[in-house]
């Protein structure tokens, strides 16, 4: 992979080889905890660059919004995706790890799953399956002649 590869705009991307490199740091070392949003993420990668390597806020969205709408220009998007799966993945198996392991306070790491990933939520599944079939009223009367 080289690590000039062009943008739209002209000017060689700041996605490449370094960055990737300082991203996947970051994830092995710190991801396995819920401490980071995707500003403190991209914020903890750029802490171990140049200062003309760093990247925006904008510009981490949209290299990740792009990355999972699976729209790759290039080697070093395909790996950046998989940077960022990789550290969802990491999160949720610590936070499983955690909630099986504690049997007083379980509910704190359940809580903290089911607002992370969507797929854990199970209000929030219940209340859209409800919306889509239509809730069931059933109403009771009591008819005294």
């Amino acid at each position: 992979m080289t690590d000039k590869i062009k943008n739209k705009g002209g000017r060689p991307s700041k996605l490449n080889e370094a960055y990737i490199k300082a991203a996947k740091e970051v994830i092995d070392e710190d991801m396995s905890m819920i401490i980071y949003t995707d500003l403190e993420l991209m914020e903890e990668i750029n802490d171990r660059l140049p200062e003309e390597s760093r990247i925006c806020d904008s510009t981490f969205e949209n290299w990740k919004a792009k990355a999972i709408k699976g729209q790759f220009d290039n080697d070093y998007e395909k790996e950046f995706l998989g940077l960022i799966k990789k550290a969802l993945r990491k999160q949720k198996k610590s936070l499983m790890t955690d909630l099986s392991k504690d049997t007083k306070a379980w509910q704190r790491f359940a809580w903290i799953l089911e607002r992370k990933f969507t797929e854990w939520n199970l209000k929030h599944i219940t209340d859209n399956k409800h919306q889509l079939e239509g809730d069931l009223n059933i109403n009771i009367v009591n008819y005294k002649k």
